[in-house]
């Protein structure tokens, strides 16, 4: 799962902080529905312009938004799971899908 995050270093009021500036992800239809179903999913949403995953789930970020590091690196860790999982999701649907191809004529 590639994801590119570009971000400024910015302080305000003497504290560190990081400003989302872009985003750059899969979008939800590009990914296997057995990854979007998974509570750890994410993925780009142009609607919010932002990494999004499932209702209700924490760690949807926006560009623009303003974050402590220590809010950064929480969400790193959880788009570095997201990646792990459509790694490991990927690698099964290879081998179930691997003989799935091509046309078939049948006569009755």
């Amino acid at each position: 799962m590639n994801i590119k995050i570009k971000r400024e270093e910015i302080i305000i009021r003497g504290r560190k902080f990081y400003k989302i500036k872009e985003l750059s992800a899969l979008k939800f239809d590009d990914l296997p529905k057995a990854y979007t179903d998974q509570k750890s999913a994410r993925w780009l949403s142009h609607a919010c312009d932002g990494i999004i995953g499932n209702k209700g789930q924490d760690g949807n970020v926006s560009v623009g938004e303003i974050l402590t590091p220590k809010e950064y690196h929480s969400w790193l860790i959880m788009l570095k799971v997201a990646g792990f999982l459509l790694k490991k999701i990927n690698a099964q649907l290879a081998i179930e899908n691997k003989n799935w191809s091509g046309e078939e004529e049948i006569i009755i």
